[in-house]
């Protein structure tokens, strides 16, 4: 599939317009000034629903996110197509949504000349042929549990807990955000939604809100993982942040912002980067299984090595994929006997595919 950006121009309609269709409209209510203007366009009907679905779930996403659509930049469609696991023709229609969108607010007001779908376009790391599964290797998560673990037991010592300067607080709650990735295989759009009483005291229980079409359910840490997360919640008490947002924001320079918010996805993909970056984790192109790519060092990857973790602790297939479908808050075993499958052969190894029964999969169900 070829692509290419859209240069900006004007898509032939009839000459009035919509009174909907205008610039206040669309920083307000987008999806109005959006149906106003799709249904002025020469599209069948069953198309016009199409896109405008589509284009419903991209301004839900960003309204979640407190993104303005002007404001939307590459960065954050290529969030918003991790967040929501899209594949490639997916994702080459949200583009030329996106472009389409933008070339016609450049029409309205010429001021507004950013079209981040036009960047995305031109980005063959986006729309090549879709990315394979990839995990961290052995020595990757080594040294990422390494490094997530060695402040742990400081930061669960009260005494030391006093003494910690209030600057460091985020850089805990980073780590414990990777650790509930890497050690619970959560996503970051429920990292977003979990609150302090989402932890199960003492059993390494974690009950993951439902976002989208996956249902809540609920995932074990890891040990290590665990640790980590029990000392951010006692730095969390102990530096008393208002309300129950397990992962919150910290106040920044706007005036409107305040400790305890939800953090927004981009922030958490920043803080996922960071820490990989600072844990020295690089992601040889041995790590993906294919000669000629390495893993991405993003928050779906993680996820995907946290799968890989338990690959390894368990020889019993069945089992294994009905435990990883489970805490995955999966409705079937599908992606999870996939996955199993790319990296026994990753590894060099017989993929043993064979179907698990549904038996075992609800008998590893909390």
């Amino acid at each position: 599939m070829q692509l290419t950006a859209i240069p900006n121009q004007v898509i032939p309609r009839p000459l009035s317009r919509d009174v909907f269709d205008v610039i206040p409209t669309w920083l307000e209510t987008p999806e109005v000034a959006y149906e106003a203007w799709i249904n002025r366009l020469p599209y069948r009907q069953s198309s016009r629903e199409v896109w405008m679905t589509m284009f419903g779930k991209l301004c839900a996403w960003a309204r979640a996110n407190d993104i303005r659509l002007i404001d939307l930049t590459e960065e954050d469609i290529e969030n918003f197509f991790t967040e929501n696991e899209l594949k490639k023709d997916h994702r080459y229609r949200y583009v030329r949504l996106v472009e389409k969108v933008f070339n016609h607010l450049y029409e309205l007001d010429p001021s507004l000349s950013n079209n981040p779908g036009r960047g995305v376009a031109w980005s063959k790391r986006w729309f090549g042929e879709n990315d394979p599964t990839s995990f961290l290797d052995h020595e990757d998560r080594q040294r990422l549990k390494h490094y997530l673990t060695q402040t742990c037991e400081v930061e669960l010592s009260s005494a030391q807990m006093c003494a910690a300067p209030d600057p460091e607080w985020t850089d805990l709650r980073d780590r414990a955000i990777v650790a509930m990735i890497f050690g619970g295989g959560v996503k970051v759009g429920e990292l977003k939604g979990m609150a302090v009483s989402c932890i199960s005291p003492g059993e390494g229980w974690v009950n993951v809100p439902a976002t989208g079409p996956v249902k809540e359910h609920k995932t074990r840490l890891v040990p290590f993982a665990w640790r980590i997360v029990q000392a951010w919640e006692a730095r969390r008490r102990s530096l008393g942040l208002p309300g129950d947002v397990l992962f919150p924001t910290r106040r920044g320079i706007n005036p409107r912002s305040q400790d305890g918010a939800r953090m927004h996805s981009t922030t958490i993909h920043r803080s996922v980067r960071a820490v990989l970056d600072a844990a020295g984790v690089r992601a040889t192109a041995s790590a993906a299984g294919a000669a000629e790519s390495a893993p991405r060092l993003c928050a779906q990857t993680l996820r995907n090595s946290f799968a890989a973790e338990l690959f390894d602790q368990d020889g019993n297939r069945d089992h294994v994929i009905g435990l990883v479908t489970s805490y995955l808050g999966l409705a079937n075993s599908d992606w999870v006997e996939r996955m199993w499958s790319t990296y026994r052969r990753s590894r060099g190894e017989d993929d043993g595919f064979e179907g698990p029964s549904r038996a075992s999969i609800a008998a590893v169900t909390p």
